[in-house]
């Protein structure tokens, strides 16, 4: 029997990959916070692995912030590929400024990579990392205990010469993970496919229940 809500599904993700810079969440981890990760300068970074659902052009990541101490002039996001170990490598694949300013509230901030044009794979773990300039002040990364976000895990490094590790490997920050979503324009077809997907999820259940 045909099912009118599988069809409306597999319409508006027609309708919305055909969209002109329709953006989409491809990954994210909302919380609730119930921490922070705190880092000032270049050389002490904090960040997050994550894995993409939908392959497409990274429109933004948005990460929850707020300021620490003194105000950050330039605060950076950048994006790495991850070695075997599940750590970043090799040297970043974009990065996007922040061009806006932190406050001592905590607030959704939004860094922009649609001028990169980078195109992240579907099902793929990457891991994004924050910097802020030398003599800059220190920021805040909302975060949570534990690790509850399955597609990856919260990553840390402090000091110059100091290499990538996950926080859970880090006596003063325990085991958590950055809060965070990630937006692309999807790959033309994707959402298509997905619909589709559901549709064939959905008849299979029905047979599975006949």
């Amino acid at each position: 029997m045909f099912n009118f809500k599988s069809a409306f599904i597999v319409a508006s993700a027609l309708s919305f990959a055909g969209a002109a810079h329709a953006g989409i969440v491809t990954a994210e981890f909302l919380g609730p916070r119930n921490g922070q990760f705190g880092a000032a300068g270049p050389n002490n970074q904090g960040g997050q692995t994550f894995t993409t659902l939908v392959g497409g052009e990274l429109l933004t990541i948005d990460l929850f912030l707020r300021r620490n101490a003194d105000q950050p002039v330039t605060m950076t996001l950048e994006l790495w590929d991850l070695n075997a170990s599940g750590l970043p490598t090799g040297t970043p694949l974009a990065e996007a400024v922040l061009e806006t300013t932190l406050t001592e509230d905590w607030t959704w901030r939004t860094f922009d990579f649609s001028a990169s044009g980078f195109v992240l794979d579907e099902q793929t773990s990457y891991a994004f990392t924050t910097r802020s300039e030398s003599g800059d002040g220190g920021y805040l990364l909302g975060t949570a205990t534990g690790n509850n976000y399955n597609g990856g895990r919260g990553i840390v490094k402090l000091g110059a010469t100091a290499s990538w590790g996950f926080m859970g490997n880090n006596f003063i920050f325990g085991e958590r993970d950055v809060l965070f979503t990630a937006n692309v324009i999807p790959a033309p077809g994707a959402l298509a496919l997905m619909g589709v997907a559901g549709v064939l999820g959905a008849r299979r259940r029905r047979r599975c229940h006949a």
